[in-house]
């Protein structure tokens, strides 16, 4: 089933020239040996060149049955890796990959967002329900296993994680994760260690997706396979959450908490809805927008509170603006062959004189990573 990696220095693996629209400049595609869904730039200073790459394979029994990331009922095999590459420059950005680690299939990944202790650190959720803590070696370029975590010794896939340090720097960082059997658990994080200090049953179903409100790292965002999203207070007991609603018509599976702009909560669904959320009053969404596919992964840019990217399965990725009232579909990204799963901003902060800024973006049965300019107009 393994397909050889194709070299970044191949005539196939760099297309430049072909223009999506005006503000859409493509000029790097890579084929994965499998499945591509995650896609996570560096964000620590001086490291932004840095760029993972993570995949998974269903190996079925069954060679007809679909390998989506949902299917889990009668796989013989998960397969997958953790791909790092790093850019060489502001330009072209021609990336060089620095290592190939195997996985038992990548489900999310997610950097730190600052060292930790002068470490740089990524995390990375896996299909047997394993959280690995990965050390970014500077010297060598290699990522290093430094921790592993599972809660319980069930077969559950990991599905999403986050860190509590988008907003605000902290050297024992609380990690969220959640799962297929719809838990949530928390881990504090050391250079050389995670422990967990609270699991709880968030869904009836897959917990698709955890996230923290960076404003308010004590609170906790869940997205389930219940339609439902959730808000827990970490200062009091998960039993209960402090809110619950069933506005998106489908499985919840992307949150993002805005940096820029407090109290602004972005979450998708298979539903195809972007829905932004005041998170003092979450009774009813302030703005909402159709994408044309069910939202696998939203990303702020890291520059400003107004640009929202979306990884849409089957509608490609959208970018999307947000004016303080409305969400609006500004662009879109169409290059992709298939499910659009993994997206990033690049954290290279533009020059003065360009607007451009870089995203990368993974598809999932054609196996692809792509590099493109974004142009804000």
């Amino acid at each position: 089933m393994d397909e050889e990696v194709m070299s970044v220095d191949s005539p196939l693996a760099l297309q430049t020239g072909r223009s999506i629209t005006p503000q859409i400049e493509p000029f790097f595609e890579w084929k994965a040996p499998h499945c591509a869904d995650s896609a996570e730039w560096c964000p620590v200073e001086g490291l932004e060149r840095l760029l993972a790459c993570g995949t998974y394979e269903l190996i079925s029994a069954n060679p007809d049955e679909d390998a989506s990331i949902e299917t889990n009922k009668s796989a013989t095999k998960r397969v997958g890796h953790v791909h790092l590459f790093f850019t060489e420059n502001d330009h072209k950005m021609s990336p060089r990959l620095l290592q190939q680690l195997d996985r038992p299939g990548i489900l999310d990944m997610k950097w730190c967002q600052h060292r930790l202790k002068g470490q740089c650190m990524l995390a990375v959720a896996d299909a047997t329900g394993i959280t690995e803590l990965l050390l970014f070696d500077e010297k060598e370029n290699q990522l290093k296993l430094v921790a592993k975590s599972k809660v319980n010794q069930r077969e559950t896939l990991a599905l999403s994680l986050d860190w509590s340090t988008a907003k605000y720097n902290c050297e024992t960082p609380l990690m969220v994760t959640s799962d297929s059997a719809g838990e949530v658990h928390i881990r504090q994080v050391g250079t050389a260690e995670m422990i967990c200090v609270a699991s709880w049953k968030a869904h009836d179903f897959e917990a698709w997706i955890a996230a923290f409100d960076y404003w308010n790292p004590d609170c906790v965002y869940t997205g389930g396979d219940d339609n439902k999203l959730k808000c827990w207070d970490l200062r009091q007991t998960q039993s209960v959450p402090i809110f619950s609603t069933k506005k998106h018509s489908m499985g919840v599976t992307s949150i993002q908490s805005n940096c820029w702009k407090s109290n602004v909560l972005a979450t998708g669904s298979y539903d195809e809805q972007v829905l932004l959320w005041d998170t003092r009053n979450l009774k009813e969404p302030t703005c909402s927008e159709e994408v044309g596919g069910g939202v696998w992964r939203l990303k702020w840019t890291p520059f400003s509170s107004c640009n929202l990217i979306a990884a849409c399965m089957h509608g490609g990725v959208k970018i999307l603006n947000f004016n303080g009232v409305s969400l609006n579909i500004t662009t879109s990204y169409s290059a992709h062959d298939s499910l659009a799963y993994g997206v990033d901003w690049c954290r290279l902060r533009p020059s003065s004189s360009s607007a451009q800024i870089v995203a990368a973006s993974c598809s999932f049965y054609d196996k692809s990573l792509h590099i493109w300019n974004f142009r804000s107009l």
